[in-house]
């Protein structure tokens, strides 16, 4: 392995809910293992230091910084430079992302690298064959590998050459948010050989979107770390082996959205690892319909339904009835919209989301902080979290009712 790079994953670090309108309080998704990696090796951080353009000059500068870093040794640093590479192009798509500029940007390289006989120009190509998002620019990468007379480079591990191990994944008691980390290994058997995991952290209050990805190196610590952490917490955080079918559809799922949907809150260094993640994937075991169809949500005699099981609860006793049915209303909406599944799901994320993103353009005169309580702690009840997450959660939302918008009485 390389030396460590730029963005590990230690101990301190803190997986954060997905940011709103404001900078959002840290939860406690924290993701252990010393030695991670986000990014390609700091000799090829020339690669990213130039914008993005379809242009001989820019390919040529590309090709000898691949060539200075002596790209073409160890396959994972490989494989996450040119992920890094078509992370800065898919970021500067528009969304929805079609994935035209990646695949405009690809096959430019690999004409470019095909013209170009050298060590450097083949370990391009074979890894573009792997790890290039866009499947016609796999493909031309393939193509382009068949030519007679080109120079095999030497490397550790080939790009690619990986098994599937384990699954997992972490969730938090509220149901915000589940990190899927799944492990491959450089050989034949993941118990054994050279391993490295990747993590992706899904947002349930994101329409279920990936916002963060990240490339682990020490499995094991991590796994272990996150499994006293979910021992420890008091039943706030759970951990479990998962179907590598689930693990890689509930991914795929969650990629998806996040090229397809504008609103959801992406972490800085998701693009980074976001081809490489794709890539993995399609080595993990597939399974039809292994995930359950997303319900609908329920219609206006269903969300009246709702509403006045609410107003009936000991919570709202106190309520003006008319007041507390309109301002309730609002909040199931918001439940439709954002968390069709469980549309009285109540969270600390999922409440921020409201207060920050919802609520400002709906908001109704009157004092509906009271209401907010009320229905937080009858959906708590209703939804049967322990006491420590009801304690979390009103706490939260207190803190959050501060620093929100301000109540008109």
């Amino acid at each position: 392995m390389t030396e460590a790079t730029e963005g590990a994953i230690t101990d301190s670090d803190l997986l954060m809910s997905a940011p709103v309108a404001r900078t959002p309080r840290p939860r406690r998704y924290r993701v252990g293992g010393r030695g991670g990696r986000t990014s390609p090796p700091a000799a090829q951080g020339s690669l990213f230091d130039v914008e993005v353009r379809s242009e001989l000059r820019y390919y040529s500068q590309m090709m000898d910084a691949l060539a200075r870093s002596g790209f073409g040794g160890e396959a994972l640093p490989a494989e996450l430079t040119i992920s890094k590479l078509f992370g800065t192009v898919w970021s500067g798509q528009p969304v929805p992302r079609d994935g035209s500029l990646e695949e405009s940007f690809g096959l430019g390289l690999v004409d470019f690298a095909r013209g170009h006989v050298s060590v450097t120009s083949v370990a391009l190509l074979q890894t573009l064959a792997v790890v290039a998002p866009i499947r016609e620019v796999r493909q031309a990468a393939e193509k382009a590998l068949r030519d007679d007379n080109r120079p095999d480079p030497h490397w550790t591990d080939r790009p690619g050459a990986v098994v599937a191990g384990r699954c997992w994944a972490y969730e938090d008691v509220f149901g915000d948010q589940t990190i899927v980390l799944s492990e491959f290994a450089y050989g034949r058997d993941p118990r054994v050989d050279d391993r490295h995991a990747i993590l992706l952290q899904i947002d349930h209050v994101a329409f279920s979107a990936a916002v963060n990805t990240m490339l682990v190196d020490a499995v094991d610590v991590t796994v272990r770390e996150l499994t006293h952490e979910a021992a420890n917490s008091g039943g706030m955080f759970s951990i479990r082996q998962v179907d590598p079918a689930w693990a890689r559809a509930i991914q795929a799922r969650a990629l998806s959205r996040a090229d397809l949907i504008p609103e959801v809150p992406l972490w800085p260094r998701y693009a980074d690892v976001r081809a490489l993640a794709l890539a993995r994937l399609a080595v993990l075991s597939e399974a039809a319909d292994i995930l359950p169809l997303e319900p609908e949500p329920p219609g206006p005699a269903g969300r009246g339904a709702i509403v006045r099981e609410f107003l009936a609860s000991p919570a709202a006793a106190d309520l003006d009835p008319g007041y507390a049915d309109a301002v309730a209303r609002v909040v199931l909406d918001h439940g439709c919209a954002h968390d069709p599944g469980n549309v009285i799901r109540v969270s600390p994320a999922k409440w921020d989301s409201f207060l920050f993103d919802w609520w400002p353009s709906r908001q109704l005169p009157g004092p509906w902080p009271a209401v907010v309580v009320a229905w937080s702690e009858w959906a708590a009840e209703h939804l049967g979290l322990p006491r420590q997450a009801r304690e979390e959660l009103a706490d939260a939302l207190s803190e959050s009712l501060e620093s929100g918008p301000s109540a008109d009485a």
